[in-house]
């Protein structure tokens, strides 16, 4: 039984020769939630691509349970139990909520062995009640069967947090999840993340601009500053350290 969820060791990454992540070292417990942040360019995104797989590192490890992820395909993460969202919810326009989420389930029975791909004509009866539970507990049972791509911004980062569910990940990995939300649909989303983490025993890392949702969320807060993590701390930490006050909160404490 490892103590970590998730240890990153070392990690360097970039793009092409342009170097981005600095030696990043990362370790984060079962049950946790941590919030990574930083100013633009930080390597905020760069982090969260090479822990899903989109990019490979040039140099260091990503251990997920015990296991070195490290240069295990994006696809054969999420088999392993890792689920991320990303900036610009990624959902299928022209498929119904309902449509999307049974997608997703499929998909988990697929890469577990257990099923054939069916949905070229329509869900089976379980798949169906299932999805149609999964978006009931998130608040998009009255999405009716319109198209996802008339759902409002907000009920898409939902559709796509539904859709990432299904999946059963043990560490969700959240990329700006209350990006282009209202201040209300803000508060809306860190109550349904802290539930839905509560609940069902899941890790979480995500990364966020909204310091109010990052101080309300976090256990644990990563800086990334120039692709090197500056410091890890509690929020009250964070908050009282002189040096994340000047590169990135203010003097008054909020993201300027």
């Amino acid at each position: 039984m490892t103590s970590s969820v998730l240890d990153v060791q070392g990690l360097f990454a970039g793009y092409d020769r342009t170097p981005i992540l600095k030696d990043v070292s990362l370790s984060v417990a079962p049950g946790e939630r941590h919030v990574l942040i930083g100013p633009n360019g930080a390597g905020k995104t760069t982090f969260f691509r090479a822990l899903s797989g989109e990019l490979l590192p040039s140099a260091g490890r990503i251990v997920f349970e015990g296991k070195d992820v490290t240069k295990l395909d994006g696809f054969r993460r999420v088999r392993a139990g890792m689920g991320r969202s990303f900036q610009v919810a990624r959902i299928f326009a022209d498929m119904t909520p309902l449509e999307n989420v049974a997608v997703a389930l499929e998909a988990g029975e697929v890469s577990n062995g257990r099923a054939g791909w069916r949905l070229a004509t329509a869900p089976k009866d379980s798949l169906r009640r299932e999805a149609e539970i999964i978006l009931a507990d998130l608040g998009l049972a009255a999405a009716g069967d319109e198209p996802a791509s008339a759902l409002s911004h907000g009920d898409k980062k939902r559709l796509e947090l539904a859709m990432m569910l299904a999946l059963k990940p043990r560490l969700l990995l959240l990329d700006e999840p209350t990006a282009g939300m209202a201040s209300s649909d803000r508060m809306a989303a860190v109550r349904l993340v802290e539930r839905i983490v509560k609940e069902r025993g899941a890790t979480l890392i995500l990364t966020e601009h909204d310091m109010d949702v990052v101080f309300q969320l976090g256990t644990r807060i990563s800086v990334l500053h120039y692709g090197e993590i500056v410091t890890t701390d509690t929020p009250e930490g964070v908050r009282a350290n002189a040096f994340v006050r000047e590169i990135y909160l203010g003097r008054g404490g909020h993201h300027a």
